[in-house]
């Protein structure tokens, strides 16, 4: 969590692009500006942004409603504000999105993606993440585990496996105990 007075002095500071460039977005106010695809992915306007460093179960996968409309209420019930880093394979741009709330005279900030990995609601994406954000969304992560949030009540298959399957015709309903490969390891190589 951070106090939002050092996030406005960090947002400033990255919101000031050389002209004419287009290297990242920052929105202020995505409550109002976006509109939610699933848990882990928004369109703002023409942008398409992923939350980095997660993966949210899929809409058809167990906790893939619950993921979403928990990232829904977040955008209605916070002051919400996105930074894009850059764009992923599929021309999203890869986003920090940040929720704030009023806790006695402060106000708080937490990042949308750790608030979902805590609950339980997504999986740290480790081959995506780097630094703090590893930092942070690992403990969030073992967190979530330890106390059985969400998707660590029991066997789950992991979104990227779900993905992966579902790609596969007919897809097969697979419930194992989670490995994490996908996770952390580069997909296998198509043949």
């Amino acid at each position: 969590m951070i106090r939002r007075g050092l996030a406005a002095i960090f947002l400033c500071t990255l919101a000031a692009p050389a002209a004419g460039t287009e290297d990242y977005i920052v929105i202020w106010d995505a409550g109002a500006e976006c509109d939610v695809l699933d848990g882990d992915s928004l369109r703002c306007g023409e942008a398409r942004l992923r939350l980095a460093g997660i993966d949210a179960p899929e809409r058809d996968q167990p906790y893939g409603r619950q993921a979403t409309q928990h990232l829904i209420g977040l955008l209605k019930k916070h002051t919400v504000f996105c930074v894009t880093e850059k764009k992923d394979g599929y021309g999203r741009w890869l986003a920090v999105c940040t929720f704030t709330w009023q806790s006695g005279q402060d106000e708080l900030a937490m990042s949308i993606a750790e608030d979902l990995v805590r609950r339980g609601l997504a999986f740290h994406y480790a081959r995506y993440t780097q630094g703090e954000r590893a930092v942070i969304l690992a403990r969030a992560q073992e967190q979530a585990r330890m106390a059985g949030n969400g998707v660590w009540t029991g066997g789950f298959v992991l979104p990227c496996d779900w993905r992966r399957e579902k790609a596969r015709a007919p897809l097969r309903q697979r419930w194992h105990i989670l490995d994490e490969t996908c996770l952390h390891q580069a997909p296998p190589a198509r043949r």
